[in-house]
């Protein structure tokens, strides 16, 4: 880059007033380079990849002690191809929020080969983004301090052109293996350069101090953006939220979640990461009481759902406290359905007790435990089973108590295999007064049910001997989810537990936002192998096939004079007879080219059904006003 190239003089310049000589800014409108501004750079550099960050995060990173330093640092880095400069030169908080999770998460997707080996070396996140800037006329800014904050300042580039070039060959390197088909199809793809011209775009940018010196915020520039695009005034930086936080990290999640279920958005906000959500702070005063409004009013009917506490297990993981939720209270209380349950969740046991629509119950579920008592009608149900997760088998007793009015008890025990889809069983008990006992064993091959059912009893007529085989797709799909589910389960049991990340500030602790998500893609990957990689590509392919084998099956019930929907698993056959209903409508003429249905007129058909469909006024408000059918599609359907 040429010397001198920013005509930056520092030196006799008055506070917060613009350091660099702008000619007459041209008008006209605003071009896309110009609404992304310094965005486009940033990420395209860094959100993008093309950083080598190991390096940089290595050290601090290297502010500049004046805005306009700060600008002129980030377009030298871009300009050299300086990517560690640029990374140095981003706001702390916003680095440690995105790019050190970019980076882990990058990691594991190298691993996996779904990038490119050259993506990652030794760590290292290298230039595979294909985007290259070369500032071709020296820059000139001007820059003046954003609204009445002191930490913020507005840059504007108001002179100066920049060649930006796409190397499609290049961005096809971030492909991996499993990915290799876009090496072919940017195959030849070439290069292209857009020369942007700074006299003739709307290209402002932010620089915000932090500590005591000032960076380029990629968020706080978004943040202009959007404010700027919905046509507001600028904040009363003087009124941002202030940050509360919790002093312990174990009572962080709680706090969050308390403060959210009771509608105090305000308390829930500020237990957010003051560094990484420093902009919400910020610009509290423009959307802050808006966002409560809304909030309230969607909770304005009645909510009969409560949490009362919660507990979370905070656990360090590769330098990151990551909270993990181990417990919680709470209760539903509902005076019109008649619901008043209370549940609890504690080292790993979940229970719930109550009555819901004059049904009491009391449930117990665990890893290797399940316990119910429930009422009904009158009536008791007993359930008590032993769980093997591992064996995938269960085994335990059963009891069923009939209402005074149908006299009788029944208990048995039970031994099932959930995996082989096999079991066997036994009762025994009374009804109205006539003993009975039973047993029963069923297993299930090759897509096929074998039962057999044999019961014994002082009434001749209570008496059962039954046995059977029965093939079917529904009994072939169940197997197969069963299956399914088992080989996901596997691939993912060595799985750390999904937690949310907390940050300490200044002796606080605060829920983090984006590496909380980024993160959870990081456990999950890494629970993974190449080979198990490979067993999820075949499941996913399973499912799709099994989704496909469903669809069939329900189709083949259709006759075949039916039109209907082939992904709907309900009745939606429309018998083409009935399309006499539309006789009076001027509009709906099959001899036309093209067919219209006012949906409007539709309305005098409320409440009627159609060959299984039920017409509701409601649902015409999910239509546009005309909804236009081909002749040609309603002549094929109805043939």
């Amino acid at each position: 880059m040429a010397e001198n190239q920013f005509p930056y003089q520092p030196q006799g310049s008055p506070p917060n007033q613009p350091q660099f000589a702008p000619p007459e800014k041209k008008g006209g409108k605003k071009k896309l380079f110009g609404r992304i501004g310094i965005v486009v750079a940033a990420l395209g550099l860094v959100g993008g990849g093309a950083y080598a960050v190991t390096q940089s995060l290595d050290s601090e990173p290297e502010g500049e002690s004046t805005p306009e330093a700060a600008a002129e640092v980030l377009f030298e880095a871009i300009d050299n191809d300086d990517i560690i400069g640029v990374t140095d030169i981003m706001l702390p908080s916003e680095r440690e929020a995105w790019i050190e999770p970019t980076t882990a998460l990058m990691t594991e997707l190298a691993r996996l080969e779904i990038v490119g080996d050259d993506t990652v070396n030794d760590g290292e996140l290298n230039n595979f983004t294909g985007l290259e800037f070369e500032v071709t006329e020296k820059l000139e800014f001007l820059i003046e301090p954003l609204g009445n904050s002191d930490d913020l300042h507005s840059v504007e580039v108001v002179s100066g052109t920049m060649d930006v070039t796409f190397d499609a060959e290049k961005f096809a390197t971030i492909a991996g293996d499993r990915l290799g088909d876009v090496d072919e199809m940017m195959a030849g793809a070439g290069t292209e350069t857009e020369t942007v011209d700074f006299a003739d775009e709307d290209f402002t940018f932010v620089v915000a101090k932090e500590g005591d010196d000032y960076y380029a915020s990629i968020v706080y520039t978004l943040a202009e953006l959007a404010r700027e695009d919905a046509g507001v005034d600028l904040p009363n930086f003087k009124e941002a939220l202030v940050p509360q936080g919790v002093d312990s990290k174990e009572d962080v999640v709680e706090q969050i979640v308390l403060a959210a279920l009771d509608g105090d958005l305000e308390k829930a906000a500020a237990t957010l990461d003051p560094a990484e959500f420093r902009v919400m702070y910020d610009y509290w005063s423009l959307f802050g009481a808006d966002a409560i409004e809304a909030y309230l009013a969607a909770r304005e009917s009645e909510n009969p759902f409560t949490i009362e506490s919660v507990s979370a297990d905070v656990q360090e993981r590769d330098g990151r406290n990551v909270a993990v939720v181990d417990g919680f209270k709470g209760s539903i209380k509902d005076v019109a359905s008649a619901t008043d349950i209370d549940f609890e969740s504690v080292d790993g046991t979940f229970t719930a007790k109550g009555s819901a629509e004059g049904s009491d119950f009391d449930v117990t579920i665990s890893d290797n435990k399940l316990v119910a008592d429930v009422d009904v009608d009158g009536g008791n149900i007993k359930f008590d089973a032993d769980v093997n997760r591992e064996e995938w088998t269960a085994k335990g007793t059963f009891s069923v108590e009939g209402p005074p009015e149908e006299e009788g008890t029944i208990s048995g025990e039970f031994d099932v295999d959930i995996d082989d889809l096999a079991g066997s069983g036994s009762l025994e008990g009374d009804i109205g007064g006539e003993t009975i006992e039973g047993e029963a064993e069923f297993s299930y091959s090759d897509g096929c049910l074998s039962y057999d059912i044999a019961s014994t009893s002082s009434n001749p007529e209570l008496e059962v001997s039954e046995g059977d085989t029965q093939c079917s797709d529904d009994v072939e799909n169940l197997s197969n989810v069963v299956n399914l589910y088992k080989e996901f389960s596997a691939i993912f049991d060595d799985m750390e537990d999904l937690g949310v990340v907390v940050v300490e500030r200044d002796g606080k602790w605060f829920v983090s936002g984006v590496p909380t998500y980024m993160y959870m893609g990081v456990d999950v990957l890494k629970a993974i192998d190449k080979e198990e990689l490979d067993e999820l590509e075949t499941l996913w392919e399973d499912i799709v096939d099994l989704g496909e084998s469903s669809t069939q099956a329900f189709d083949s019930v259709l006759g075949d004079d039916d039109f209907s929907t082939e992904f709907s698993p309900v009745d939606t056959t429309i018998d083409f007879d009935s399309l006499e209903e539309f006789d009076a409508m001027e509009e709906f003429d099959l001899d036309s080219p093209r067919t219209t249905i006012d949906f409007d007129e539709l309305r005098e058909l409320d409440g009627r059904e159609l060959n299984g469909i039920i017409i509701e006024d409601s649902d015409m408000e999910d239509f546009a006003t005309e909804t236009t059918i081909g002749r040609d599609l309603v002549e094929e359907a109805a043939n």
